[in-house]
């Protein structure tokens, strides 16, 4: 029986004496399915700003989208755009583009983005960050003392509201949000996305799952690596029962930002 991994996960060693490179791709959706542009834009920003501001320099990033945003004075060597050369998710029956849609556009745009970055840098390992949330300021830093390792999560973080500029602690955080799992690159192209095409994330709700099917540990990042970002109106995939708790635990579970939230995820001015 042929066996069901790449030739590649079978010959690589768990671990790994050359230094860590983080890849972070950060998939942009579409102004087309933007209900504000400017403020998907102004997100974006704060998320490359906490990548700017990161004490270690071994990662790069790419962000994929339909449509260049505007990064001001956010511009970094080492952050890279390049255009998803699918069309955007088409409106579905009531003229809204669909969640499913939605979905399936994200995936796509993590596994152009990994393939695009892998065959221009030594990428040891993965984080798929979603365009709104913000890295803690020694997240890579962390990740490169973890290594070896195949699959590591980010169990706490932050909940973090722009609008009101609140936050609060979060534990699981993994339970919610997408941009906590890290992998390395030997399971890269061992992902499917809805293309049918290899390369891509795996999903934080499944790495459990994924991981005992493979006979991978899972690693626990030590520490609050990651801040979810919430309410601004233009978070993907929320639906209406979900976006009347944020509105709830925004006013009555966060508080104002306290000074360690500031100094390890940044404020609004960093860029």
């Amino acid at each position: 029986m042929p066996s069901p991994f790449p030739p590649h996960f079978l010959d690589s060693p768990v671990g790994q004496e050359k230094p860590c490179r983080l890849g972070i791709v950060i998939p942009l959706k579409s102004r087309a399915a933007a209900r504000y542009w400017p403020e998907v834009e102004k997100r974006l920003r704060a998320t490359v700003a906490s990548l700017r501001r990161q004490s270690s320099a071994d990662w790069e990033a790419v962000i994929v989208g339909h449509e260049k945003p505007e990064l001001g004075h956010c511009l970094h060597p080492q952050v890279s755009f390049i255009t998803f050369d699918k069309p955007p998710p088409p409106p579905g029956p009531r003229g809204r583009i669909t969640r499913t849609s939605q979905r399936h556009d994200k995936i796509a745009k993590k596994a152009f983005g990994m393939r695009w970055l892998a065959a221009k840098h030594a990428i040891t390992h993965w984080l798929a960050l979603d365009a709104d949330d913000l890295l803690h300021e020694h997240f890579v830093a962390t990740v490169s003392r973890m290594i070896p390792f195949d699959i590591a999560v980010v169990r706490s973080g932050y909940a973090y509201y722009p609008s009101l500029q609140r936050s609060r602690r979060l534990d699981r955080i993994d339970c919610f949000c997408g941009s906590t799992v890290l992998m390395s690159d030997r399971l890269r192209s061992d992902q499917v996305g809805p293309d049918g095409q290899r390369d891509g994330a795996i999903n934080h709700r499944n790495v459990d799952t994924y991981a005992a099917a493979r006979g991978v540990r899972v690693h626990d990042y030590p520490g609050r690596g990651v801040a979810y970002v919430l309410g601004h109106g233009d978070n993907l995939y929320i639906p209406i029962g979900r976006r009347v708790r944020v509105w709830f635990e925004s006013r009555f579970r966060a508080r104002g930002d306290d000074a360690e939230f500031l100094r390890a995820f940044g404020s609004e001015g960093d860029c």
